[in-house]
């Protein structure tokens, strides 16, 4: 063993010895982790039909749940709100004194050429409601106009529209007839609707509601109690926690190994950490002064990084806005805006994040079924799919932003790690390289 191997081994050991040292959060973690969950234990978190079916089971007045058409109403105030543009159905119109009892609830509701997640019908007023579910999946094969013409011509005199439900309020490509709803917003129905009637329900429909809340929460839109405190945790104690996860043994960390090392290996990209569960990772060449803005996410103050998300029951690439300057976040949300066949568009920039373009790279059923062979294959498909189709649409669109290039100059014959970024400050000129930060 070298000198300088020795020392990254004292090193690790001690860092190892700290946190050791330092458990209390780590405890804190796990118990918010470790409380039982129904849906996690039946294997519901990835699976969009799953997710259907229970929204499907709320939203309909006549199930067993006791909330009549309660859940129904919030869902349409929720979806109204971002919506004021559209010429809402009459349910929208003082929702809070009509009687939707009567309204139906279809999962899988058959078309000609596909299936409508959930469709709501409501013949008294005549008004029909299409969903489309897209947590891990995007739209295709122009199935949102198809589904809307389908119900339309089956109920022509009616009012047709549709809620287009992502984890972020991402906008459909038939904005005008699909209103944006996030897993958020949903969270926030079960959460205000269990406040204002949890007594008063069944125990087991309670639990359930909030079961779901916490599911959702933990997989697909962030829990802030747990985010917060593994962030606190990581920063103390990023050396420690990433010694631990890289020798975690199981097919997550196996995927986040292959995912590391196909990044390391592209000089064109730099590993940001990312965590557990996340792999983050920038693009050297955006790493222009007005790209540098972020705050309050990672050390390097980069903005605008890819993230893989890698849990148990899948495998997602991330393109996301971060935190940091206002004026840079709105101009690339209206380059997102003007590029709607290269990015999804969520319908406003959250507080913090915001995703605005999504790859699935690996279902459920390669994590658990499949060798480690065959999802390494699987992985270097989809990176390589990533590779010569969706990031040179990326980058296209970026290059066609004057304000991101602006005070960058570069070498006529750059490499990607060597190409030379000229950062003014009055009449000094700075001239700095990748290499130089390591």
């Amino acid at each position: 063993m070298s000198e300088s191997e020795i020392e990254q081994h004292k090193a690790d050991l001690q860092a190892l010895r700290v946190l050791q040292a330092d458990a209390s959060e780590l405890e804190q973690i796990e118990s918010l982790l470790n409380r039982y969950n129904v849906f996690e234990a039946i294997g519901f978190v990835g699976q969009e039909i799953r997710h259907s079916r229970f929204l499907a089971f709320l939203l309909d007045p006549k199930q067993s749940h006791g909330l009549g058409d309660l859940f129904l109403k919030r869902f349409l105030q929720e979806s109204s709100a971002s919506a004021k543009r559209f010429s809402l159905p009459l349910a929208f119109e003082s929702i809070e004194d009509r009687n939707l009892d009567q309204t139906t609830v279809t999962t899988e509701a058959y078309t000609d050429d596909g299936r409508i997640d959930i469709l709501l019908l409501n013949e008294v007023e005549e008004w029909a409601m299409i969903i489309e579910n897209k947590i891990w999946t995007s739209e295709h094969s122009d199935q949102l106009k198809r589904y809307h013409k389908f119900v339309q011509d089956n109920y022509p005199s009616w009012q047709v529209f549709g809620s287009y439900l992502t984890p972020y309020g991402t906008l459909a490509s038939l904005n005008e007839k699909y209103l944006p709803l996030s897993y958020g917003a949903v969270c926030e129905i079960v959460d205000s609707i269990l406040e204002d009637r949890g007594t008063t329900l069944n125990p087991d429909v309670r639990m359930s509601m909030r079961h779901y809340v916490q599911m959702v929460r933990r997989h697909i839109v962030g829990d802030p109690e747990v985010v917060n405190l593994a962030r606190s945790l990581y920063e103390k104690h990023q050396r420690a926690l990433d010694l631990i996860y890289e020798h975690r043994p199981d097919a997550v960390s196996q995927v986040k190994s292959v995912i590391e090392k196909l990044v390391r290996e592209d000089p064109r990209f730099e590993l940001e950490g990312g965590g557990k569960n996340k792999t983050r990772f920038a693009v050297i060449e955006w790493d222009t002064p007005a790209l540098m803005t972020g705050q309050g996410w990672t050390r390097s103050g980069r903005i605008l990084m890819f993230e893989f998300w890698h849990y148990p029951d899948g495998c997602w690439l991330l393109l996301l806005i971060g935190p940091g300057s206002e004026g840079t976040r709105q101009r690339l949300y209206t380059m997102v805006r003007s590029n709607t066949e290269v990015f999804e568009l969520p319908p406003n920039l959250g507080n913090a994040w915001s995703g605005v373009f999504t790859h699935a790279f690996l279902e459920e059923e390669l994590l658990e079924a499949a060798t480690d062979k065959d999802r390494e294959k699987e992985i270097h498909r989809h990176w390589e799919q990533f590779l010569r189709e969706d990031l040179p649409r990326i980058d296209a669109a970026l290059k066609r932003e004057p304000w991101v290039w602006e005070s960058v100059e570069r070498d006529e014959e750059p490499s990607s790690r060597s190409e030379r970024f000229v950062w003014r400050d009055g009449d000094i000129e700075i001239t700095k390289r990748p290499e130089d930060e390591k």
